[in-house]
């Protein structure tokens, strides 16, 4: 099932193609430079921006049932796509981060018993347990994006896309990503990522989609890349740059 999505404003330009059914529960990286049109195309898959060359419902075929007369709830939607932006503000200051993902919760229909425990093991997991009742407000950046990523989690998405996950993230809490990943696809999920930070990239990504220009130009293993960069080894780095300057050359 390919999506087509046109990411630059050149009408001659070529769309950008994923098969998405191709990616299921696995982690995919879309790396490249900025402006680039990597969050551009994540806020397109999570169904946030809208593109005439992007049919979103292939999309909701994949990653959310339909319901009796082939109707798709809003909620339901919600719940099983959803995206946490790095640099974002999340949560609302006047509300501590125990009311913050109660409201969240609401948003996305789940009963009050599973609300809770949802709640409670994700409090736990990115150790926001002992702040929870702290109005948000006060919170760092970093705590923040650990919010945004129990927000974001209480659906149990199928499709999950992270832009720029690790900023305002300390060393711990870019260790509790990368399992959070690693356990998403292990549990059939798909995961969708960008970020700037090439070496934890490399280390969690199962296949790289390197975008330039608002065009693909390579989407492989980090060995489908090396070949297609035409060397025997090296990191994302030199790949990525092997790759992406002919291309910065032309433009």
């Amino acid at each position: 099932m390919n999506i087509h999505v046109m990411l630059g404003s050149d009408p001659a330009g070529a769309p950008v193609q994923l098969d998405i059914e191709e990616l299921l529960a696995t982690r995919l990286l879309v790396q490249g430079n900025s402006g680039s049109g990597k969050s551009h195309l994540l806020k397109m898959l999570a169904l946030l921006l809208e593109n005439r060359t992007i049919d979103g419902y292939r999309t909701l075929d994949l990653f959310v049932p339909k319901c009796e007369g082939n109707e798709i709830l809003a909620a339901e939607i919600r719940r099983r796509i959803n995206m946490v932006a790095g640099g974002e503000t999340s949560g609302y200051g006047l509300l501590t981060v125990r009311e913050n993902l109660w409201m969240f919760a609401q948003f996305y229909g789940l009963t009050h018993k599973v609300t809770n425990e949802r709640i409670e093991a994700l409090l736990t997991r990115f150790r926001l347990a002992e702040h929870a009742d702290t109005l948000t407000e006060s919170y760092s950046h970093g705590m923040r994006q650990r919010l945004a990523f129990c927000a974001a989690l209480l659906g149990d998405p199928q499709l999950f896309i992270a832009d720029e996950p690790m900023v305002g993230l300390d060393v711990q809490g870019h260790r509790d990503v990368k399992n959070l990943f690693r356990e998403l696809a292990d549990q059939g999920k798909t995961v969708i990522i960008t970020t700037h930070t090439l070496a934890v990239a490399e280390e969690v990504a199962d296949r790289i989609a390197v975008v330039n220009h608002g065009r693909l130009i390579a989407l492989g293993t980090m060995s489908d890349l090396r070949q297609q960069a035409g060397r025997a080894d090296g990191n994302l780095e030199d790949i990525f740059l092997d790759l992406t300057e002919p291309h910065e050359a032309a433009a």
